[in-house]
């Protein structure tokens, strides 16, 4: 065995942590927000009410910063009104002596049809959302139109007012907002329209990070939708990390100053976080709280880490008897567009009779109920003898994968055939919606050409165009990688290690294009449940195959496209042709697919991706090698009650991301295999496992231990120092062991 220690140099500091309080433990699950800082449990509102704040501190000290605690006086005055099509439109001028002279403007519209109070009270939004003010104004509201966003912000004046806040800048806006409604009783006599018992706040992005702090913080706020709020707010830190393709603090506060600058120092050790972004749903109960998401955001709205959340604050909402909420919609589409801002006056105007008939929200993508799989599983529950070849005992453990049988796989035409919008959800990162577009990597021209693998999944095969400079290094064809993404719901296969970069949306090249530029085919796909497949919910799954697992459905994934190039090879099976007739529809966009070289199928993934990974080489023998970063830790030792805590333990499989579910059967005498069994039947193939020290989601002792049971001359055990990520030092290392792995493989041809 070769074990290998390599630095990793971080741009943010992985230890400098900020004081943590002596009765908190820290834990992959998010904090109980029922649980009094002194291990009380709460119970009835009177406790709640002390609890809030202990929130309340926790979010400013960990996350938000603080803010004021004094309240400047506000003088309005009116600087006009006019009236037109309907609408009568005010603006008003907030001034402010102390603790310096600021002032600022908003404006109020409301419909000129109501001579008294609108129907539905107060609409805030934020200044480049005066369209959704509009539409507000048109379904009964009046809307306050307020400058605290990227084009219109007025929260530096304050910040610079009050230098001894260690508030940033999501509190500075939520702040103003708040200030904004102090002066709307003062408004209210000169505007008839405006009731002030139900004041609705939205907006977009980190508008509605703002949004929903402003709720969190103000109770006059009666009701909140977070449009695609993203990370910390709407999806915890603990599960929109580098692992779910997520926003982390230290990308985010690159470049901009939102959140507390401790707060970079918990990237990769989130689960050391006092305070997490569920914290701010709890404080909203048991007003109205939605959080709207897209199928496919791809800039840091998770939507597994948003129900999480929920599924927290909602035991604060049935405590105060609103157990209908909070409420979660999704819509079709990326992190912009399809916003349908009528469904969020829907829920503004609706009465609580009608939002609990359980229509409006949208059924969760991401809960799975083990007790309901455990009573209704009527699948082979014969344990394996311990004796029995582990192949067995892994398959047996795994359940049967789905019936699909050999198919040789096809082309999309997405140009011709409408299909650009697919194209666009499944990459986005280099804007090419339409097949065998060349893109420049490094000075070479790569394609991307979409494909169905097994039961018509797409997959996207990106390879170089042969130039003078560069020939096929076999005459038996082009070595090929499969790329398995992490835990990236919203984005699949198209998150971007981009973001696990020092720099928020940065430059650096994804997996697929660098190694594609490189020499090799790669195939990057979206495994069962993630990027366009999110919408295969785990109930559904389990509906649809009740004997298998998704696991089981994510290697029969890669076994399917690894099928698909066989039928690229030049020693392709009879099943890949029907007759004289090709199976494919578009046949002339497979041609242009080198030929693919079946004994270099190379296999590597991160996090999830590095898991499946290594189970895809122990079951199909086609796979060469196999990479996993950050892949796994062995299942007894995450069985222990210490490690489960940080780790999130076997639960994280059988119940969190409902991947075996089998595994809440067994403790660690019973366990049918372990990952020392994955291992050993992958050997003596090259394998490489990169762990590092301080990867949150394993133990290293174990790891280690689990590779000495399994050691053999070919298998790389790495293991540097930082967190767990996957950017450009993982990808050259990744290909440097690569280079010298496709050497060994020739040598013994």
């Amino acid at each position: 065995m070769n074990t290998l220690v390599v630095p990793l140099i971080l741009a943010v500091s992985a230890t400098a942590f900020p004081p943590l309080p002596s009765w908190f433990e820290p834990g992959a699950a998010l904090p109980d927000v029922l649980t009094m800082n002194n291990g009380t449990r709460v119970k009835d509102e009177i406790q709640w009410n002390s609890r809030r704040n202990e929130i309340k501190e926790l979010l400013e000290t960990y996350i938000l910063g603080s803010a004021p605690s004094d309240i400047p006086a506000t003088t309005i005055t009116v600087v006009n009104k006019t009236s037109n099509r309907g609408q009568d439109l005010w603006c008003f001028r907030y001034t402010y002596s102390q603790p310096t002279n600021i002032s600022f403007e908003i404006y109020i519209a409301c419909p000129t049809q109501y001579t008294g109070h609108v129907p539905y009270g107060m609409f805030m939004t934020q200044w480049n959302h005066r369209a959704w003010a509009a539409g507000a104004v048109a379904r009964g509201f009046c809307s306050c139109i307020y400058p605290a966003c990227d084009t219109f912000d007025v929260s530096p004046l304050f910040a610079a007012a009050y230098p001894k806040a260690s508030w940033k800048t999501m509190r500075q806006r939520a702040w103003v907002t708040s200030r904004v409604i102090d002066g709307f009783e003062e408004i209210a006599h000169h505007v008839p329209q405006i009731s002030l018992d139900q004041i609705s706040i939205t907006g977009h992005s980190r508008n509605g990070k703002l949004s929903m702090i402003a709720a969190a913080f103000d109770d006059r706020i009666t009701a909140v939708v977070g449009s695609s709020p993203g990370a910390p707010i709407a999806s915890p830190w603990r599960f929109s990390s580098r692992e779910y393709m997520g926003e982390g603090a230290e990308f985010v506060n690159t470049k901009r100053n939102w959140w507390a600058l401790s707060a970079n120092s918990f990237a990769g050790y989130e689960y050391m976080m006092p305070a997490d972004g569920h914290f701010v749903w709890a404080l909203i109960a048991p007003r109205r709280l939605m959080v709207a998401t897209a199928h496919h955001d791809f800039e840091g709205d998770i939507s597994f880490a948003n129900e999480m959340a929920g599924e927290s604050a909602q035991s604060v909402y049935t405590l105060l008897g609103k157990s209908m909420l909070p409420c979660h919609q999704y819509r079709p589409g990326n992190h912009h567009g399809f916003v349908n801002l009528e469904n969020y006056l829907d829920f503004f105007t609706m009465d609580d009779t009608q939002l609990s008939q359980g229509r409006f929200c949208s059924a969760l993508l991401h809960t799975f109920n083990w007790s309901a799989w455990n009573t209704s599983f009527t699948g082979n529950k014969t344990v394996p003898d311990p004796a029995e070849p582990a192949l067995a005992r892994i398959e047996w453990m795994l359940g049967p994968s789905p019936p699909e049988g050999f198919f040789a796989g096809a082309s999309y035409c997405e140009q011709q055939s409408g299909f650009g919008y697919t194209a666009l959800m499944m990459h986005t990162a280099r804007g090419d919606p339409h097949p065998a577009v060349q893109v420049q990597i490094h000075g070479e021209s790569v394609t991307r050409i979409p494909v169905a693998i097994g039961a018509y999944h797409t997959a996207n095969i990106y390879f170089r165009q042969p130039s003078e400079k560069n020939q096929s290094s076999s005459n038996d064809g082009t070595p090929v990688i499969l790329w398995l993404h992490p835990f990236a719901y919203n984005s699949g296969v198209a998150g971007s290690n981009t973001l696990q970069n020092s720099s928020f949306n940065g430059t650096d090249n994804e997996f697929y294009y660098e190694f594609a530029s490189r020499g090799y085919i790669v195939v990057a796909m979206d495994m069962s449940g993630f990027g366009l497949r999110v919408t295969e919910t785990p109930s559904d799954f389990y509906r649809r195959y009740p004997h298998s697992s998704r696991l089981s459905a994510m290697v029969n994934d890669v076994r399917s496209t690894i099928d698909f190039l066989s039928c690229r090879s030049k020693t392709a099976p009879a099943a890949c042709v029907d007759g004289a007739h090709p199976t494919s529809a578009y046949p002339d966009m497979l041609k242009l697919i080198p030929t693919v070289d079946m004994a270099q199928i190379h296999v590597v993934g991160y996090s999830l991706g590095g898991s499946v990974a290594l189970h895809a080489a122990a079951l199909d023998n086609r796979v060469a090698s196999a990479a996993s970063f950050s892949g796994f830790t062995p299942y007894r030792g995450d069985m222990d009650a210490a490690a489960a805590r940080r780790t999130g333990g076997v639960a994280r499989w059988s119940t969190w991301h409902a991947l075996l579910p089998k595994l809440n059967w067994f403790d660690k005498d019973t366990l049918p295999y372990d990952y020392d069994d994955v291992l050993r039947l992958v050997a003596p193939r090259p394998v490489l496992v990169y762990t590092p020290e301080d990867d949150r989601a394993v133990t290293l002792s174990d790891v280690k231990e689990c590779i000495n049971h399994s050691s053999w001359s070919s298998l790389t055990f790495v293991t540097p120092s930082g967190t767990s990520r996957f950017a450009n030092e993982e990808m050259d290392f990744y290909g440097a062991w690569l280079k010298g792995t496709s050497l060994l493989l020739c040598c013994c041809c």
